[in-house]
C-alpha cells in the first residue's frame, strides 16, 4: 500500500512481507517532510533454498516508482532471535554449541537478535545421491539431513545438483 498526502514520500512493502515495518518522518529536502518506512524480514525454517520477490512502490505527487527485488534464503545459515544462545541454537539443530562455534570462525561468538550463523556446509547433489546415502558419506543421520533440508519432498530421490544442508559430526559428545 502506498499513502500520499502534502508532498510527503512514503516507500511502503507490497508482496510478502512478513517482517515489522516502522515508518517515522524525517526531514526531507527544502523543508519537505520525508517518511521513511524500514521493513525487515527474517525467514523461517523451511525457507531455505527459495527466493521471494519483494516489491517496493514509492508516490511523490502523481509520480509513482516501483522496484523488486529477489531476497534468496541461503541454506545452512540461521538469523538469531531474541533469547538464542549457541546452546538454544544448537538444540533446535541437533548438534553442540561447539559444533556452531566452530562452524562460525572459533570466535568470540555474542548472539545477538539478527547474528546470522553458519549452520554447516553445503554439498551438491550428484546422480544417485540419496539421504540415506549423504547420511552415511557425512556420518549423521536422515532425520537431521530432513530438518536441515525441508524442501526435499523424496528422501529417496535428490535432484542433481540441488544443495543439501549438512552438519557434519566434528564435534562429537564426550
Amino acid at each position: 500500500a502506498v499513502s500520499h498526502s502534502d508532498e510527503a514520500l512514503t516507500l511502503a512493502a507490497i508482496g510478502q512481507n512478513r517482517g515489522n515495518a516502522g515508518l517515522f518522518d524525517v526531514d526531507g529536502n527544502q523543508g519537505r517532510t520525508v517518511k521513511r518506512t524500514d521493513v525487515q524480514w527474517i525467514p523461517q525454517q523451511g525457507q531455505e533454498g527459495q527466493e521471494y520477490t519483494v516489491c517496493m512502490e514509492a508516490a511523490l505527487g502523481a509520480s509513482t516508482n516501483t522496484r523488486c527485488f529477489v531476497i534468496a534464503v541461503a541454506r545452512c545459515r540461521y538469523c538469531a532471535a531474541s533469547g538464542d544462545t549457541l546452546s538454544s541454537i544448537a538444540a533446535r539443530f541437533h548438534t553442540s554449541w561447539l559444533q556452531l562455534w566452530s562452524a562460525n570462525g572459533a570466535r568470540n561468538l555474542a548472539v545477538t537478535p539478527g547474528t546470522l550463523l553458519v549452520l554447516g556446509p553445503t554439498y551438491t547433489a550428484k546422480p544417485l545421491d540419496s539421504l540415506d546415502s549423504l547420511a552415511t558419506r557425512f556420518h549423521t543421520d536422515v532425520d537431521k539431513l530432513l530438518l536441515l533440508n525441508p524442501d526435499i519432498a523424496d528422501p529417496a530421490v535428490i535432484p542433481v545438483g540441488h544443495e543439501i544442508c549438512f552438519l557434519p559430526d566434528i564435534c562429537p559428545a564426550a
